[in-house]
């Protein structure tokens, strides 16, 4: 149960999440470009953990709803979330550094949120599906294809990686963690889970950075040019510039967390409903901020990718067909 309680509450929780997640996933680009995507993210997690920890102590240790042992399958289950978390974090930052904002998060976000919607849908079987499920599976491949083709001059013209191989990786791991942290939030707790998750991304990237600075040392002994060496430089110059940048995603992602682990009173069709609008959140901080610009095309497909998920999500729970998260306002 969450700490928060009340139905109505844990909906304005998930709707601060879902902007707060659209608004920092638009801001990876530059600062990563400089500092790397693991310093970035180690950076990016210490600022998260400073608002995780305070909720934890909060919301009190008591509240953790079972004993996780070393035999138990909730053990299990959080210690793949530990696992997951960082390489798929670090596949999402490295799609921002590859391509632009505007394409590969909407691919990487819709398809995370996809991943254990489907999972509901086809092996568990506990959300309706019928015809209009299939044509909203049929809009996120439209919205794919059309990212990564565009017609010209009567031409169908292949648009290139651009960041997509990164972004699908990224989509398959955290969508993975998502869906074990759905089926065992309930036994473990939102507390819990979120210090696994959050603590095990700062300790990964930690053993990232060690290890390429000890790589780049090597490098340099050798008498080779390291490009861990150069990305140091840059950083020391430039850290400045993009210092308020990244404090911006640390408290962002920090807000978001702590308001969507605190709203687990929400059903996960309808949380996917409200998560999925974080995509176009990004979309249009992305054009605001770093002056990216889509085509019309790319406009579409990223609507294809909305109405996808809204269709999946709107019929496999009915209250949302009839307005019930609205009402309840």
């Amino acid at each position: 149960m969450s700490f928060f309680g009340g139905e109505p509450l844990a909906q304005v929780l998930l709707v601060l999440a879902m902007l707060f997640t659209g608004l920092y996933n638009a801001l990876w680009k530059e600062p990563v470009a400089v500092l790397g995507g693991k310093r970035l993210i180690f950076l990016r997690s210490g600022f998260v953990l400073l608002m995780v920890v305070p909720y934890a102590i909060f919301s009190g240790i008591k509240s953790f709803n079972s004993e996780v042992s070393f035999e138990s399958l909730s053990f299990l289950a959080l210690l793949s979330v530990g696992l997951l978390a960082y390489p798929g974090l670090y596949f999402f930052v490295k799609a921002t550094k590859s391509g632009p904002t505007v394409v590969v998060v909407p691919v990487a976000s819709s398809f995370t949120i996809l991943f254990p919607a489907a999972f509901h849908v086809i092996y568990l079987q506990d959300w309706d599906f019928h015809v209009f499920s299939l044509i909203g599976f049929g809009l996120l491949i439209l919205g794919l294809l059309m990212l990564k083709f565009r017609i010209t001059a009567g031409r169908i013209v292949y648009t290139g990686d651009a960041g997509f191989r990164y972004a699908f990786l990224s989509a398959i791991l955290m969508g993975t963690v998502f869906l074990i942290a759905d089926r065992i939030l309930v036994l473990v707790g939102e507390t819990v889970l979120l210090l696994v998750q959050e603590g095990s991304v700062l300790l990964f990237s930690l053993i990232h950075i060690l290890i390429s600075r000890y790589i780049g040392s090597r490098k340099i002994l050798r008498g080779s040019n390291s490009p861990f060496r150069w990305s140091r430089d840059q950083m020391g110059n430039h850290w400045k510039n993009y210092a308020w940048i990244i404090g911006m995603i640390g408290i962002l992602s920090g807000i978001a967390e702590v308001s969507r682990m605190a709203a687990t009173n929400t059903p996960l069709p309808m949380a996917t409903f409200v998560m999925s609008f974080s995509v176009l959140v990004t979309v249009v901080a992305a054009q605001v901020y770093y002056s990216e610009k889509l085509r019309t095309q790319q406009w579409l497909a990223v609507f294809c990718l909305l109405a996808g998920i809204f269709i999946i999500s709107w019929i496999g729970d009915g209250q949302l067909r009839d307005l019930e998260m609205f009402q309840s306002f």
